[in-house]
């Protein structure tokens, strides 16, 4: 188990709580410490802790000043007013001479500056006594002198010059002068905001839109207008309009639109054939599922338009295509997105973005991890569940659980069994905590206690 050493610092003191990732945090009389997956603790006695970016930490000392350390758990900087990280490892400081900006080497890129910052694609900027000045990936200055600069996810950047924007693109040409406002989409389209209105801009420049009172465009080149008298066109990737003056529209990825007029929400499939019409709210999943409400019950579809449930209490689709059904006096239900059933009639599931679940029934809480296998069972009480990049953290009152994402039920038991094995003593406070831990697992009484007991 990679978090072995952590797991027993978890197994001989109490109080902890997962902090931003795979740390966990807990608070003395003296100030508060933070441990690291590898158990070690990185800061002791600190005044206070904050995350930060990039799997960063930052101390916050008696004297006001921070220390902050890097997602290895390495102390980068130290006893300064302000810093912390940016993007791809870089990071600034504050001191009494002004900023200073540090590549993910270590290496100053620009020191003594009024502000410093950078960008996801390897830019930076610097300001300066006459304005930011925005830097390339070659630490090459592209424009300077600008009261604000703003660097996109395609590469485009914008600068504002007096009350004006100017957008520019990644070869430094300037596309749109003299702008109150400039936004950038997904995919590169843009919107330009001038005393007339709102200008939509696909990526090569061409104009779709002109004096709009708001626009959107989404990833599949669809792209939306929003009215003077508060309504919604919508409009599909060759620019020719679907819908027209409706209260509100949404365009999905798989091609299917939704429209909801005064009377009805109207669903219409990739080929613009209605699939449904209802008076009471359509509900789109981002698998392209759908559920419709009537009266107060719901109906399920899969992207076939095949009904999969019907008539449920409440219905729920998850990211990774599992979905749920509630029903009046049996419970929830669970099931895979082929339709099998995992869970029956429980007494509530919750599914995490990482495909983890757990169930509650009358005993108590179960985990399960993506593939339904039953890791932990009648969990006395799920105070605090939460998950990193390595390790899954449970709080039972006032005791700490983890264990490796990747480890399945028997080799969790294996593997604590390996680590117990490994001390010369058990103190009374970590016979209780495994003792419950392999109750949790699911180890027969007399078998954990046996084990326990032979090597106390």
């Amino acid at each position: 188990m990679k978090s072995k050493n952590l797991l027993l610092v978890l197994s001989e003191k109490k109080n902890f709580s997962a902090f931003n990732k795979d740390n966990v945090i807990d608070e003395t009389e003296n100030g508060w410490n933070l441990y690291d997956i590898w158990g070690r603790m990185f800061i002791k006695d600190a005044n206070g802790i904050s995350a930060c970016r990039e799997g960063w930490n930052c101390e916050i000392l008696l004297n006001g000043k921070k220390n902050y350390y890097n997602s290895f758990s390495k102390k980068i900087i130290s006893n300064v007013d302000a810093g912390g990280p940016c993007y791809n490892g870089w990071y600034r400081q504050l001191t009494s001479n002004g900023w200073s900006l540090y590549d993910a080497a270590g290496e100053e890129v620009i020191t003594d500056a009024r502000n410093v910052d950078n960008f996801p694609n390897g830019w930076y900027k610097e300001l300066t006594a006459s304005g930011w000045v925005l830097y390339n990936t070659e630490r090459k200055p592209v424009i300077s002198g600008m009261r604000s600069v703003e660097v996109f996810a395609n590469g485009w950047y914008k600068g504002l010059t007096g009350n004006s924007w100017n957008l520019y693109n990644m070869d430094g040409q300037k596309v749109i002068s003299n702008a109150e406002h400039i936004e950038i989409f997904h995919k590169g389209w843009y919107e330009v905001q001038t005393a007339k209105g709102i200008d939509l801009y696909t990526d090569g420049g061409k104009k779709m839109l002109s004096n709009a009172e708001g626009v959107f465009a989404y990833d599949n080149g669809w792209y939306e207008e929003n009215t003077q008298n508060g309504n919604y066109n919508l409009y599909n990737a060759a620019g020719e309009l679907v819908i027209f003056n409706a209260k509100n529209v949404e365009a999905f990825s798989n091609g299917w639109y939704l429209e909801e007029t005064a009377k009805l929400w109207n669903l219409y499939n990739a080929c613009g054939e209605k699939v449904l019409s209802s008076k009471n709210e359509i509900t789109v999943y981002p698998n392209g599922w759908y559920s419709e409400l009537i009266g107060e019950c719901y109906n399920l579809y899969d992207c076939n338009s095949k009904k999969v449930v019907s008539n449920a209490c409440s219905v729920s689709v998850y990211a990774n295509g599992w979905y749920t059904k509630t029903t009046r006096f049996k419970g929830v239900s669970l099931y895979n997105p082929e339709g099998k059933k995992i869970l029956s009639n429980t007494g509530g599931v919750t599914v995490y973005a990482n495909g983890w679940f757990t169930e509650y029934t009358d005993s108590g809480w179960n985990l399960y991890n993506p593939c339904a296998e039953k890791i932990l069972a009648d969990i006395r009480s799920k105070d605090e569940l939460a998950f990193g990049n390595q390790i899954w953290i449970l709080k039972v009152y006032n005791k700490t659980f983890i264990g490796d994402i990747n480890l399945g039920r028997e080799e969790l038991i294996a593997s604590l069994k390996e680590i117990i094995s490994g001390l010369q003593e058990i103190s009374a406070e970590q016979f209780s905590y495994f003792i419950e831990y392999f109750k949790m697992l699911g180890v027969k009484e007399n078998d954990k206690k046996a084990y326990l007991l032979s090597l106390s």
